[in-house]
């Protein structure tokens, strides 16, 4: 069996040359601030290293999976301002 990466998200893409650095986090909590809350933050846990041409065609195919998932209803596309509430709400857990 080959081995599982999972990423809470993509914490940064750099392109040096002919390939493409992708660093994978994960949600880490932080320290507790001055309300008690903890912050949630994006940690880097991993890298995927890639030839561009390989990266373009892993964007297309993701690109065409979230534009059928949208059709589908099974994500709704959120404003800048509601992705600004919704981070906002996520950076924290009470």
């Amino acid at each position: 069996m080959k081995p599982v990466l999972f990423a809470d998200g993509i914490v940064n893409i750099t392109v040096a040359g002919n390939l493409v650095r992708i660093d994978l986090g994960v949600m880490e909590l932080g320290t507790a601030n001055a309300e008690g809350k903890q912050d949630v933050r994006l940690v880097q846990s991993q890298q995927i290293v890639m030839p561009l041409d390989g990266f373009v065609r892993a964007v297309s195919i993701q690109d065409q999976i979230a534009k059928r998932l949208i059709k589908d209803g099974a994500v709704k596309i959120q404003t800048g301002e509601k992705i600004a509430e919704t981070s906002s709400a996520a950076s924290t857990l009470n």
